[in-house]
């Protein structure tokens, strides 16, 4: 089948647009089990209006069958004329109809909500997606033809979180299977809820604080791994226990000598996926589908899923298939290379299922942290890495942030010294179905009908469950892989020429279709999956099967730089750029605006978790910050060492990976007092930042440093840092992390009831940074000092707010214009983290006492208000 569009088809492209609304359907029967066949000309006029929807958003998730299926003028008018106008802008989200035809054997469902954002529909009893689009106007439509399940109700969710459902109309009567009713979820599992305000002390002094992060922010895996597998379950937690300090003593951080470290998972009444939602474990029961990680394939074999997709990178002599469910890879720790001692993660139920929550042990305490090469010494914290986290919880209901409560134990007397709750990040939206499922599987074709080769492809109700239409997707991935690339495969073993003829022998086992399941790195290196951090490898020892990494780009090149290039019918990006944050479409408005919202959406959430997930979700998202404004484009990203050098990671002038990455330096230059703005670099409005992490116009997007700003980190990334390394940066060897949350979700979170907030709130009362003394020092033990993270003074109603701060001001005016700038009347640097309230000894002329000198004043102060000098008396800077 010709899956091609040439130029003579491409002018046809240009004549047909307005026949949108007037196509027929013109299917000819299947030349192959599992694969579609259409005529060019049918193919071509009935992906019109489906490119239409990739040229306008590819990425939109697909256009609606509505679009793409037999359908008349009459019909599409008489949808147009009973569609309630609701493009004013943001509207109630909500499902006008959901009805089934049974003659047609099609379903239909019409809602609206608000423009240029993704709806998603769904099978309210399953979960499992029917299909996902853009909406570029507030009314939506959807039409599902050959659905192995028929729903008898839908949901509909819309990408800022909105969702909806309804019962089908006229549904048949075996709808769900003729289950009508879902099985019942499993019932509550301890521990009961954390309160949203910060719980007592967990010991009878309180002398223990933990502070805990994952490492990322997100971490994405797959749910089916019967094709082939971005990334497995495999979830990383970092935990440090802190002795509070006294009045004599400094608080220490306390190491796997004095205590243990243990998760259990946690839940919260106000979780946005649902009230008390909790993910105890990554098995399937009770209706509820996780994930199939851990499937004997075939059926009977002591070989998983897991460890045939797995085991290849991992030495030839460890063994870990089958894996048990509930237990993670296994975790070399290579500070103890080339000895391996691996350890494995567990989930809480793993002893009983959707009953039990049993705490698992950190298996790890890093006193040292090994990065490629790179020594973090004194890093001091408890690792768990690899717990294997799906993002379903125990009810079935799609979570991407389980909360996990990370608790201290004394070593010697086995009591809890202190907990909190974490958010454990893990999304399942990266994807390719957007572009490589069929228009038939509500796919938008620009990887199928207008790919480049001829290949055929795999329609959902012939792909395995139970993600039909990304398995499908998948499957579509490889043949096309194989249509371009199969006649310049070679063996592992020698590297001699193995070409596959897809063409000619559709079973050719040289085929990467033939090799299911199949894990894209085994070719192209990626460093999130090197746990030995070895660097690309080849391994003509372990056969077919084995790594033959420096031969190809790295993944990350494969799959950034490669879909950089591709254009659509007219000539422009497929994927297009997102312009700098100085430009006019992004100045104004929401913080994330619906034209960078829509870029967003067509790039970079088009495969990471993003439309649903929105894994960027922190204070610099809330801020106007995007992706593009840290790591570039596409172009950008894809542009590493593997051009020049792909055998290696060492000395290469380029990008590596996942340690070539911008800082928080890059656009916290410097402080109020002494910007220290790099030529180039593009201001935020304040005067102090900048709102791009490398200089406008550079075409490699190279990170800024500024090492000698307060807020430089002290190594090579910010997920690495804070560890006592004598610079003078960090405070104290605590984690940068454990403070401010993990990359990509720095606190706050804008939604108050996000999990992510929930950690901030027990740890210190409020959301935000973790900026109360109070939270590892013992209250009132703190003088007037400079001392803190990145030069901060004690806050609060302390010894420094009430008059202490005279002298030290007097003495270097300097230090207080760093934060509250050289007039004196406050800055960003300045603002209140929480509302507060104290009493100070005396207020004289300031704008919070009324006029002269008062004693004993209470002053209060509203989160965010910039505090000035001129408050508590005149201004002396």
């Amino acid at each position: 089948m010709n899956k091609r569009m040439n130029n003579k088809q491409q002018t046809s492209f240009l004549d047909m647009q307005n026949m949108r609304n007037k196509r027929q359907e013109q299917d000819v029967s299947s030349a192959l089990a599992g694969t579609v066949s259409k005529t060019k000309n049918a193919v071509l006029i009935a992906a019109i209006p489906v490119f239409l929807a990739f040229v306008s958003g590819c990425g939109g998730g697909g256009t609606a069958l509505a679009d793409s299926s037999a359908s008349s003028n009459s019909s599409t008018n008489k949808d147009a004329e009973s569609s309630d106008n609701h493009d004013s802008g943001a509207s109630p989200f909500k499902i006008k109809e959901a009805k089934w035809d049974d003659e047609k054997s099609r379903l239909k469902v019409k809602g609206y909500g608000t423009k240029k954002l993704t709806v998603t529909i769904k099978n309210a009893a399953s979960l499992l997606v029917l299909g996902q689009k853009r909406s570029e106007k507030s009314d939506w439509k959807f039409e599902f033809s050959n659905l192995d399940v028929v729903p008898c109700r839908v949901r509909a969710e819309q990408s800022n979180g909105s969702i909806a459902e309804k019962n089908v109309e006229n549904a048949p009567d075996d709808c769900d299977n003729g289950q009508v009713d879902p099985p019942p979820p499993p019932p509550p599992i301890d521990p009961p809820p954390p309160p949203i305000d910060p719980p007592p002390p967990t010991s009878s002094n309180g002398a223990v604080r933990v502070l805990a992060a994952n490492d990322l922010g997100m971490h994405c895996a797959d749910k089916d791994f019967q094709v082939f597998s971005i990334l497995p379950p495999f979830n990383v937690v970092h935990a440090q226990a802190v002795q509070k300090g006294t009045g004599a003593s400094h608080p220490k951080i306390l190491s796997n000598l004095t205590v243990d470290m243990n998760y259990r998972a946690a839940s919260s009444p106000n979780d946005p996926a649902g009230a008390n939602s909790i993910n105890t474990t990554s098995q399937n029961a009770n209706g509820v589908f996780k994930s199939n990680f851990w499937e004997h394939k075939p059926a009977g074999s002591n070989n998983t899923l897991a460890g045939l997709t797995y085991s290849l990178f991992y030495p030839a002599g460890v063994n870990f298939d089958p894996l048990q469910p509930d237990v993670g890879l296994p975790v070399p720790d290579v500070a103890a290379l080339p000895q391996l001692i691996a350890e494995q993660q567990k989930m809480p139920g793993i002893l009983n299922p959707y009953a039990a929550n049993d705490p698992q042990p950190f298996l790890r305490f890093d006193q040292d942290v090994h990065f490629f090469g790179q020594i973090i010494a004194n890093a001091n914290w408890f690792a768990a890495d690899g717990i294997p986290l799906a993002p379903v919880d125990d009810q079935g209901r799609s979570n991407p942030y389980p909360l996990m409560k990370v608790s201290a134990t004394d070593r010697n007397t086995g009591q809890t010294l202190d907990s909190v709750d974490v958010v454990l990040p893990v999304a399942s939206e990266a994807d390719c179905q957007n572009c490589h499922a069929d228009p038939d599987d509500q796919g938008n074709g620009a990887a199928t009908t207008f790919a480049s080769v001829n290949f055929d492809v795999v329609l959902a109700p012939n792909a395995p469950g139970p993600e039909k239409i990304g398995n499908a997707a998948k499957m579509n991935i490889l043949r096309l892989h194989d249509a371009k690339h199969g006649a310049d495969y070679t063996s592992s073993i020698d590297g001699s020429s193995t070409p596959c003829d897809s063409a000619n022998n559709p079973a050719d086992p040289d085929c990467l279709a033939n090799q299911t399941p199949v894990q894209c790195s085994q070719c192209h290196y990626t460093p999130a999956l090197d746990l030995a951090q070895v660097g690309p490898i080849d391994e003509p020892a372990r056969g077919a099967k084995g790594r033959q990494q420096t031969r190809h780009v790295s993944m990350s090149r494969a799959m950034h730089a490669n879909h950089a290039r591709f254009k659509d019918p007219f000539g422009n990006p497929a994927f297009p750029s997102m312009p700098p944050p100085d430009d006019s479409r992004r100045i104004g408005g929401a913080p994330i605006n619906a034209f960078e919202r829509g870029i967003l959406e067509q790039t970079c959430y088009q495969c990471h978790p993003g439309n649903k997930t929105q894994c960027l979700r922190g204070a610099m998202f809330s801020g106007g910050v995007v992706c593009q404004d840290c790591h570039g484009g596409l172009e950008q990203v894809g542009n590493d060492y593997s051009d020049t050098s792909p055998g290696s990671l060492a000395g290469v002038n380029k990008r590596i990976p996942w340690a070539t990455e911008p800082k928080c330096q890059s656009c916290h230059t410097g402080d109020a007092l002494n910007s220290n703005h790099p030529a180039g670099g593009i201001v935020s409005p304040d005067g102090i930042r900048l709102i791009q992490a490398y200089r406008k116009g550079d075409a490699t997007a190279k990170p800024i440093v500024a090492p000698n700003s307060r807020f430089a980190e002290n190594q090579s990334l910010y997920r690495l840092s804070g560890s006592d390394d004598g610079s003078g940066k960090g405070h104290n060897g605590v984690m940068c992390e454990g403070c401010h949350g993990s990359t990509h979700a720095i606190w706050p979170n804008a939604n108050p009831l996000a999990n992510d907030n929930v950690t901030a709130r027990q740890v210190q009362g409020h959301t935000g940074a973790i900026v109360e003394c109070d939270s590892c020092h013992a209250p009132g033990t703190l003088g007037n000092t400079l001392d803190g993270p990145h030069g901060m003074h004690p806050v609060g109603g302390t010894r420094f707010a009430n008059g202490g701060h005279e002298k030290l001001a007097e003495r270097n005016k300097n230090a207080c214009r760093a934060c509250h700038g050289s007039n004196g009347m406050g800055t960003v640097l300045s603002k209140v983290a929480a509302d507060r309230s104290f009493t100070i000894e005396e207020c004289e002329n300031g704008t919070l006492c009324s006029g002269g000198k008062s004693k004993n004043v209470t002053i209060n102060l509203q989160k965010g208000q910039q505090v000035s000098c001129v408050m508590c008396h005149e201004n002396k800077l």
